[in-house]
């Protein structure tokens, strides 16, 4: 039985019909491409249709199985620089990561050295972040039986304090999200959010390796006042 998946892919599935496809505002573009000795290189673009910035990004991973080692290095435009290693041949279902990034823009350095524990029945996650400001400790851990899942998380910092508070309000973040598929070419996505937001989204392939995303937000409320937002995504793949 494989073992469980880490805390933070919890309900991935769900949370990506709020997020996949949906690119208000943009013009996207990005592509993965797949080379020889085990490379593969993911470039990115964006442009904001109301901003008039762009930006972009370069993502590259290595690999080499027969030592258990899986090198990413990720470069943006605003000079932001990271790379992380793994390595998945310390001890049989323990893996261990050294992950580093640097902004000159900020100056802010940031390092995290992390191991995980695969079991079966479950996975364990710890991780210790530190910069120049602050040292935290992350764990986390995800158990399950059948189709049962117990999961927790925490960070300890250089103070620790324990707040209890109750608030009556409205709610701040509250939404439904569906995708219907026509077919494995073409899907359509929608979602709901407080505030009166509805978002739809069109995704089709167009040909083997690309696929255009059309997306459009609107703001029921003030449906005659402007505000509402498009979006155009290509995803290319070599």
């Amino acid at each position: 039985m494989a073992a469980p998946c880490c805390y933070s892919d919890l309900g991935k599935d769900a949370k990506e019909l709020f997020t996949e496809g949906f690119d208000f505002g943009l013009i996207r573009l990005d592509c993965r491409m797949p080379s020889v000795a085990n490379a593969e290189f993911k470039p990115s673009a964006w442009f904001g249709l109301e901003s008039g910035r762009s930006a972009g990004s370069l993502a590259c991973r290595y690999t080499w199985p027969e030592m258990g080692l899986t090198v990413r290095e990720r470069w943006s435009t605003d000079g932001t620089m990271g790379g992380d290693a793994t390595f998945s041949r310390v001890a049989q279902g323990v893996d261990v990561t050294v992950d580093t990034s640097f902004s000159p823009n900020t100056g802010r350095k940031l390092a995290v050295l992390g191991a995980s524990i695969c079991r079966p029945f479950a996975r364990a996650d710890a991780a210790v972040e530190t910069d120049s400001l602050s040292t935290t400790l992350c764990l986390s851990g995800v158990a399950h039986r059948g189709s049962w899942f117990v999961a927790g998380s925490g960070k300890l910092g250089g103070r620790v304090s324990l707040l209890l508070s109750h608030r009556r309000g409205p709610l701040s973040s509250v939404g439904v999200a569906a995708r219907y598929r026509f077919s494995d070419d073409t899907s359509v996505s929608s979602k709901l959010c407080v505030g009166g937001f509805l978002g739809f989204a069109f995704s089709q392939k167009l040909f083997e390796g690309v696929r255009l995303t059309l997306s459009s937000l609107i703001h029921l409320k003030h449906l005659n006042s402007g505000g509402h937002k498009v979006g155009i995504g290509l995803d290319m793949e070599a």
